[in-house]
C-alpha cells in the first residue's frame, strides 16, 4: 500500500473513531426494556421457520434477538435494539402474505418508543413493501448462492478444487454430516476447535447476524466435519429450510493443524451433500460492501463504501470474503438496508456495526 493510501486509511480511522465514541456518549440507551426471549417464543418461531423457505431464519435459535409475532402468530421479525436504533434482521419470516402487515407492526412498534426502524440484508424482491412505508433503500452487499439444480463438479473452472479433494482423501481426511440428535457426543471436540480458532483470527464471537457457539444453539442443526482417523479438523452447522427450498453454513470452523484446503473442501462436500439431499439452493451468505451503488439517496454511504472495499482489506477483508465465496461460482444477489432516510445513515451504520460486534468500542477496536 503507498504512502497516500496508508495515511487516508488512518485518517479515515481516526474518523470513526471519534465519531463512534461521541455516539456512544451521547446516544441514550436502548428505547426500552424490552422482555427477554421465552422458550414459548422459540416454540411459535419454530413452527414458522419450518414452513418457510429460506435457511437465515434459523438464526432466531440464537435467543439474541427479540421477536414481535403478528396477532395469528403465522409469521415474525427478529430484531434488536442498539440506542435508539431498532434493527429487524432480514425481512420478516412466514408467508408472503403476512409481509406487510409485519413491516407496518414493526413501524408502529418503534414509533411508539421513539425508535428508528431499520430492515438490515432484506431481499430486492420485498422492496416495494418498504417503498410503500416512505421507506428508504440502499445496496448494502450481495449474497451468493449456488444453483444446486445445475452444480456439477467438472470442468476446467473446477480443476483445482478437484485436487485439492483428492489430496485431502489421500492424507485420510473425509466429510461427514453428524445429524441433529447425535451433535450433544461431538460438542466438547468443537468447542476446542472453535476456541482454537477464535484465538488464530484475534477475534471474539460476532452475534445478531452471524451464529456464535453455543451449544444450545447448535443442538437445532445437522453438523458437516471434516475429520482424520475419527479427529474432526473442521466443521460447519447446517441451516436447512422447508421444501428443502434452501440450505446454507453458518459456522465455519477449523482447528490450527487442519490443511489449508480444508474449509474449501468441507464447502464444496456440503454444497454435495445438500444437492444429494434435493435441496434447490446453498447459500454461501452475503458479501458486505460488494457491488454497492452510488446512489442519489446516499451518496455519502456510496463513496465510504466504495472507499472501504477497494482500500480497507487490512482492516475488514471485504474483498478477500468475496473472492473466497466467488471460487464456488455463485450467483449474485442483492441486499439491502431500509431505514427511514435523511441525516440518520452515519448513526444507523454505526448502531448496526456495534450491534454485531457487541458494542461501539469492538467495533472501533476490530
Amino acid at each position: 500500500m503507498d504512502r497516500g493510501k496508508r495515511a487516508a486509511l488512518t485518517a479515515m480511522a481516526s474518523f470513526f473513531a471519534r465519531r463512534l465514541s461521541v455516539l456512544a456518549r451521547l446516544i441514550a440507551p436502548g428505547a426500552r426494556d424490552l422482555p427477554e426471549i421465552t422458550d414459548a417464543d422459540i416454540s411459535a418461531a419454530a413452527h414458522i421457520v419450518e414452513r418457510q423457505p429460506y435457511s437465515r431464519a434459523n438464526l432466531v435459535f440464537l435467543r439474541d434477538k427479540r421477536i414481535l409475532f403478528d396477532d395469528a402468530c403465522r409469521g415474525f421479525v427478529m430484531y434488536g435494539v442498539q440506542a435508539r436504533t431498532w434493527v429487524a434482521l432480514g425481512d420478516p419470516v412466514g408467508p408472503t402474505e403476512c409481509i406487510a402487515d409485519l413491516v407496518r407492526r414493526f413501524l408502529d412498534e418503534c414509533g411508539a418508543f421513539g425508535g428508528v426502524p431499520v430492515f438490515y440484508e432484506v431481499r430486492e424482491s420485498d422492496l416495494q413493501v418498504y417503498r410503500d412505508c416512505r421507506l428508504t433503500s440502499l445496496k448494502i452487499g450481495e449474497e451468493a448462492r449456488v444453483d444446486l439444480t445445475s452444480f456439477a463438479l467438472v470442468g476446467g473452472r473446477w480443476s483445482k478444487q478437484r485436487q485439492h479433494l483428492r489430496r485431502l482423501e489421500r492424507d485420510g481426511i473425509s466429510f461427514r454430516v453428524v445429524r441433529r440428535g447425535e451433535t450433544a457426543a461431538i460438542m466438547g471436540r468443537l468447542r476446542q476447535i472453535s476456541d482454537e480458532w477464535l484465538t488464530l483470527k484475534s477475534g471474539g464471537e460476532k452475534r445478531f447476524s452471524l451464529g456464535s457457539f453455543r451449544p444450545d444453539y447448535l443442538s437445532h442443526f445437522d453438523v458437516a466435519v471434516m475429520e482424520r482417523a475419527g479427529d474432526i479438523l473442521a466443521f460447519a452447522n447446517l441451516w436447512t429450510s422447508s421444501q428443502r427450498f434452501e440450505i446454507a453454513t453458518d459456522l465455519i470452523r477449523h482447528c490450527r493443524s487442519a490443511p489449508p484446503e480444508t474449509m474449501e473442501a468441507l464447502l464444496l462436500h456440503a454444497i454435495t451433500w445438500g444437492q444429494s439431499q434435493g435441496y434447490r439452493w446453498f447459500s454461501l451468505g452475503v458479501a458486505p460492501l460488494a457491488g454497492v451503488e452510488r446512489s442519489f439517496a446516499a451518496p455519502l454511504w456510496s463513496r465510504v463504501g466504495s472507499f472501504l472495499y477497494a482500500h480497507g482489506e487490512t482492516w475488514y477483508r471485504f474483498r478477500g470474503l468475496r473472492a473466497f465465496k466467488a471460487k464456488f461460482h455463485p450467483e449474485w444477489t442483492p441486499r439491502y438496508l431500509v431505514y427511514p432516510g435523511g441525516g440518520t445513515l452515519p448513526r444507523i451504520v454505526a448502531d448496526v456495526a456495534a450491534l454485531i460486534a457487541g458494542g461501539y468500542r469492538k467495533v472501533v477496536l476490530k
